[in-house]
């Protein structure tokens, strides 16, 4: 009887392609609930086994051991399939079982959680959950309220079941930017990797989204590293507005001694996300600068509500009374006669002189490990092989000596530290993996990434000359 069993249950594992745990469920109730009793009637063999038995056995479940309507019916459904089984693969002539009515189960109303307990327990993992696990209980919890998995499936859930794309794709649907990168803000987060936190595949699905538009004279000239670079800079000014905005509510809640910015984020931000529009158009007008405000505004409208609304933000004096009216939402519950919003509107400005892209701490999240960056491109902290080409050394050896110092002096830098502000690194656009380098006013040096850990220094001259041939 146990031979049968164990073929039995690997044709359900090899043949039907049964989860683990319904294998293991149909093995105890056959295993452990009809073959005992079966024995107990004196019938050594499954073959054995009348209609009559299989009515007695749901009886004996239902009255001695108390199972329920669902609890007998899975029971009934794995002895119907075992003994399926048996007709088809042992030589059993009838399924005693078939003819068998499944119990009535009563419907009854799935149990779910509301929109304001489902807030609740996401704000009291991100508050008491312990530091190490935090953002593993966030995700586990996100996944349960959005998809309704089951927990065995959750468990046994891999990194390779997981389609990427097209979760980014329906979140940024459905949620904007926010599903590519976010901020963190130093109200909640202090302590614990505040900033701004950009989805590594996010960037590259924005740059796909940039790439598949509608072609334009100003991107003519791009290659896909040319995309990635400019996707990471739309996310990275998004979200550094938001940053602004939490500076000009740091300066407002010190002046005033009240906490608006958790008030603001609380309860004004989520009714309408004004914030996110301003962001959008922000981003625009600094793209606008760059020469390619088209295939940006393109992205950009296929987002959802607000943020689609950004055109109406980007004119300058309508981006100025956009800013104001954030800041007045930001000091909602101050009494108008302050001017508070008037004067912290001022920090919003692009030519502020106090604030700078390197004061928020930039960080590239993945599916393996959150890494802090600062290169809009290449997440690399240093250039440790780095070979010179014959022309290179050719030309380096026509300059001054002086000029020779600085450039030895570069390339220690660069193998030392590629983000230092003086080395000005960065792509040379419609060149692929060629990058350049600041050796002083005058001149500069491209080198070429070879893939892996491998670098080669192209040439050394002056500006204009390189970034027009860096070959």
């Amino acid at each position: 009887m146990r031979s049968k069993l164990n073929r039995f249950l690997h044709y359900l594992q090899i043949e039907k392609g049964f989860s683990q745990g319904t294998i293991e469920a149909y093995r105890l109730d056959i295993e452990k609930g009809l073959i005992p009793f079966l024995r107990q009637q004196r019938k050594l063999e499954v073959g054995e086994a009348t209609k009559d038995d299989i009515r007695v056995y749901l009886d004996y479940v239902a009255t001695d051991r108390g199972n329920c309507g669902a609890t007998r019916a899975r029971k009934l459904a794995a002895i119907k399939s075992f003994f399926n089984y048996l007709v088809a693969n042992e030589g059993l002539k009838v399924n005693p079982a078939a003819s068998i009515r499944s119990p009535r189960i009563p419907e009854k109303e799935p149990e779910y959680l509301t929109e304001e307990e489902c807030i609740r327990l996401l704000e009291a993992i991100a508050r008491k959950g312990r530091p190490r696990v935090r953002e593993r209980d966030m995700a586990i919890a996100v996944l349960f309220l959005h998809t309704g998995l089951r927990v065995s499936e959750l468990t046994t859930l891999k990194l390779i079941n997981v389609d990427l794309d097209t979760i980014i794709e329906a979140t940024h649907k459905e949620d904007g930017i926010e599903a590519l990168a976010w901020y963190k803000s130093y109200h909640y987060w202090l302590s614990q990797q505040w900033g701004i936190k950009i989805l590594e595949e996010g960037v590259f699905y924005t740059a796909r989204c940039l790439q598949d538009g509608h072609p334009s004279q100003e991107l003519s000239k791009f290659d896909s590293l040319d995309y990635v670079q400019l996707a990471f800079n739309i996310l990275q000014l998004h979200e550094y507005f938001h940053f602004m905005a939490d500076v000009a509510c740091t300066i407002l809640e010190l002046a005033q001694r009240k906490p608006l910015f958790c008030q603001y984020s609380s309860t004004v931000y989520p009714q309408d996300r004004f914030e996110e529009a301003i962001a959008n158009a922000y981003a625009s007008r600094m793209m606008r600068k760059a020469g390619i405000s088209e295939a940006v505004k393109q992205f950009m409208t296929k987002q959802p509500l607000p943020y689609d609304q950004f055109f109406q933000w980007t004119t300058r004096r309508a981006f100025q009374y956009g800013r104001q009216k954030l800041m007045e939402l930001m000091c909602h519950d101050l009494p108008s006669s302050t001017g508070s919003a008037a004067g912290a509107e001022l920090l919003l400005r692009i030519d502020h002189a106090d604030l700078d892209y390197q004061d928020a701490p930039i960080y590239l999240e993945s599916s393996r490990v959150a890494r802090r960056v600062s290169s809009p491109l290449l997440f690399v902290e240093s250039i440790r092989n780095l070979e010179s080409s014959a022309k290179f050394d050719g030309e380096n050896a026509q300059l001054p000596h002086e000029t020779n110092k600085k450039v030895a002096n570069t390339v220690d830098n660069l193998s030392c530290n590629l983000q230092q502000p003086l080395l000005h690194f960065k792509k040379i656009r419609g060149h692929g993996a060629v990058f350049m380098c600041k050796v002083d006013n005058t001149y500069s040096i491209s080198l070429c990434h070879h893939g892996e850990d491998r670098w080669e220094l192209l040439r050394v001259g002056r500006y204009d000359d390189i970034y027009s041939n860096p070959w």
